[in-house]
């Protein structure tokens, strides 16, 4: 069941940096490894691609049937076109885990469920903060995802960015400043999507504390533009353009629910379009699976 926010940012603060890690490494039941090839003919009702270098010339990635596209360290996506002839929709998925775990295998269901309903998903990997710090190099990549996305031939140009948990954090910051980011990315794209939906995110790093250290590669008193730059709330007024949907389980132990409270109220005094629901008895993991935002998120982008 959903229903709508009522307002009010809660005090809680759970332990998110571990939960989160932990979370990413039990990803959901998925079997075989990242890789996903196209189908040989067969009746399917995607087509499923984990873009792979070809031997005769590793810069250039191919999408059989399709066309060819430049590889980008880091990102590696897992493009899903849907049955039929396009151009499509596009929606960039960005995975959780803490900003230090994760790949798009986390969010590879909900990439075939919105591909089923007839959009193609650019399911991204990017830098992760286990050996470097996430930004902006993080940001870069997404930010990259979504040209690749928006200049893709089998888009219609219209990009839809969606984020889980840590992913969600990214994902916010690329569909408010994603102009500015991009950096190496071989695409022309300008890198701000259309549409955000934010599923579980903590979008105020000042509530985070030490937990983003990794991310930043110091505190804020060693790294405050980057910390600055890195927190979605500081720049609710860059894209006003936007249109955000934020969905939140209250029954999330992980992320408080307070932040997606907080973050739509800025969004809504900035003067965007922004939805937030609540979704009952959810927890943090469930807010990424298909079988309980997947409709929610649908009937809102057709809307």
């Amino acid at each position: 069941m959903v229903r709508r926010s009522g307002g009010g940012i809660t005090a809680r603060l759970a332990p998110i940096f571990l939960g989160l890690a932990l979370i990413a490494c039990s990803s959901p039941g998925v079997s075989g490894s990242t890789s996903v090839t196209a189908p040989d003919g067969s009746a399917t009702t995607t087509t499923t691609v984990n873009i792979p270098s070809t031997e005769s010339d590793p810069s250039i990635t191919s999408v059989p049937g399709s066309t060819t596209v430049p590889s980008v360290p880091h990102i590696d996506p897992e493009i899903i076109l849907p049955e039929g002839k396009g151009p499509f929709p596009a929606v960039v998925l960005v995975h959780g885990g803490g900003w230090i775990a994760g790949d798009p295998s986390i969010m590879r269901p909900l990439a075939r469920f919105l591909s089923d309903q007839g959009f193609m998903t650019v399911n991204t990997n990017y830098t992760l903060s286990d050996e470097q710090p996430g930004f902006p190099a993080a940001i870069n990549d997404v930010a990259c995802a979504v040209r690749l996305a928006q200049t893709h031939p089998e888009s219609d140009g219209t990009v839809v960015i969606l984020g889980h948990s840590a992913g969600a954090h990214i994902a916010a910051v690329v569909a408010l400043t994603g102009n500015q980011y991009g950096a190496g990315c071989p695409y022309q794209g300008s890198g701000l999507p259309d549409k955000l939906v934010g599923l579980a995110g903590p979008y105020n790093v000042e509530r985070l504390g030490f937990i983003m250290i990794p991310f930043f590669g110091g505190g804020p008193q060693v790294e405050p533009d980057a910390w600055f730059a890195g927190n979605p709330l500081n720049h609710v007024s860059e894209n006003t353009n936007l249109v955000t949907l934020l969905l939140h389980g209250d029954a999330d132990g992980i992320v408080d629910i307070g932040f997606s409270y907080e973050f739509e109220t800025a969004l809504t005094d900035a003067g965007s379009d922004v939805l937030m629901e609540v979704v009952e008895g959810a927890n943090h993991e469930m807010l990424r699976e298909a079988n309980v935002v997947g409709d929610l998120i649908v009937t809102w982008l057709l809307r």
